[in-house]
């Protein structure tokens, strides 16, 4: 089977990694992939989708995987599906339940699937009123403010003041993300445990993965602005009243997508929170999680490829999933200044000789470029290292000569 896997941070080139160890694959074709895994597979050069589309089947192409939020929702998969290329990726209408926060909290709604209680501002006229009237509904002292569209994981507001939160929707109403913010959600606050449930959809069956946790605050004790996540591991160990709660979430969820006539092959990622009232849905990404991701196919057994071809043929319903029994953990080494403004260009100077000296600890490029013979760092997020061996993560990453790294030095002690 001739394989492409499309993007270009620590996600994909695991993804990449698993399935280039598949007895099913014949040929591996990368599409904008970072430098630093761009020799697992060929390069595929393009100019947009349709040209993608026409290399997919001028190299024979059984099967596409799309990575990255941007692209689905730009429509890649519809184009790739238009040219006969079988895709792993939500379609665009699809894709909405991601791309817009809107959308995805009125299609819970109307499939009575447990979420918080929400209101939508349109215009800076709605703060005066329909933001107050939710504020005295609901007696919030702490509320959320999430941007309509995508934000890269950096669109959420939590506020412990009603003026504080007034001020932040006028900044997001004026344009702080763009088009992304010019409609805003006002949430209800939620306390509890959140966990990462990533399943893959085939028209009919909802397979879930390993309950994960990531870590999305850039500080120590879960502080600092939001990031796309600065670690993960898996499993989340869960108590039985939420699985059970889980289970007839993943039912509704599979029955209201068959009766939404969801017609893409594809991951469904699922934030949950576990509230003393149950589990609550916070939001929807119609893809793998970065960095659940990492964790979750360092700790699957079974043949990703499989999983795939499976999905692919519509028969999620005969796979069964094996785990490794240990847990395992993903930390994000991130450039400093991120998730603003990240300083790039540092030179990752020993990685090989940590990787030769820890073994046991894979190493996934987010962001990273070769400038000779030299790695340098060139984003936010650099590096995934992975293991089932938390200490060693943190010796390596400590070991590890990277100017301006930066990462969270408190994952995986409290572990839910």
């Amino acid at each position: 089977m001739n394989v492409l896997v499309y993007g270009s941070g620590a996600r994909e080139h695991i993804i990449a990694k698993k399935i280039s160890q598949s007895k099913f694959l014949s040929r591996l074709f990368l599409a904008n992939p970072n430098e630093g895994f761009k020799d697992l597979g060929e390069m595929v050069k393009f100019c947009d989708f349709y040209d993608l589309a026409k290399k997919c089947n001028e190299y024979k192409i059984d099967l596409a995987i799309i990575g990255p939020e941007e692209p689905l929702s730009n429509g890649i998969v519809d184009i790739l599906n238009s040219y006969g290329i079988s895709t792993i990726g939500a379609n665009k209408h699809f894709s909405t339940l991601e791309s817009s926060k809107i959308f995805a909290k009125k299609f819970m709604k109307k499939y009575n699937i447990p979420t918080s209680h929400f209101e939508i501002i349109n215009s800076k006229e709605d703060i005066d009123t329909k933001f107050v009237e939710f504020i005295k509904k609901y007696n919030q002292t702490k509320i959320v403010l999430k941007a309509d569209g995508l934000c890269k994981g950096k669109g959420v507001f939590i506020c412990d003041d009603v003026e504080v939160a007034k001020e932040k929707l006028k900044t997001l109403l004026n344009g702080e993300f763009g088009e992304a913010s010019k409609k805003v959600l006002v949430e209800q606050y939620q306390e509890g445990d959140e966990i990462s449930l990533i399943s893959l959809f085939d028209g009919k069956t909802l397979l879930p993965f390993l309950y994960s946790q990531d870590y999305k605050r850039l500080y120590e004790n879960n502080l600092g602005p939001n990031t796309g996540g600065m670690g993960a591991y898996c499993p989340v160990i869960v108590e039985d009243k939420y699985k059970n709660q889980i289970d007839e979430y993943l039912k509704k969820l599979q029955e209201a997508l068959i009766s939404e006539k969801a017609d893409f092959i594809g991951f469904i990622y699922s934030g949950l929170i576990l509230t003393y009232n149950g589990i609550k849905v916070l939001e929807y990404n119609m893809r793998l999680g970065d960095p659940e991701t990492q964790a979750l196919l360092t700790s699957l057994k079974t043949d990703f490829l499989k999983i795939l071809i499976y999905a692919k043929n519509k028969n999620l319903d005969k796979i069964k999933l094996k785990w490794n029994d240990k847990k395992s953990y993903c930390l994000v080494v991130s450039s400093k200044g991120y998730p603003q403004q990240p300083i790039i260009g540092d030179e990752i100077l020993n990685l090989k000789e940590l990787k030769q000296k820890y073994k046991n600890v894979d190493v996934y490029f987010a962001n990273v470029k070769k400038k000779e013979d030299k790695l340098l760092s060139n984003g936010g997020r650099v590096l995934s290292l992975c293991s089932f061996n938390k200490n060693d993560i943190y010796k390596f990453v400590n070991e590890l000569i990277f100017k301006n790294k930066y990462y969270r030095k408190d994952l995986f002690k409290v572990e839910a």
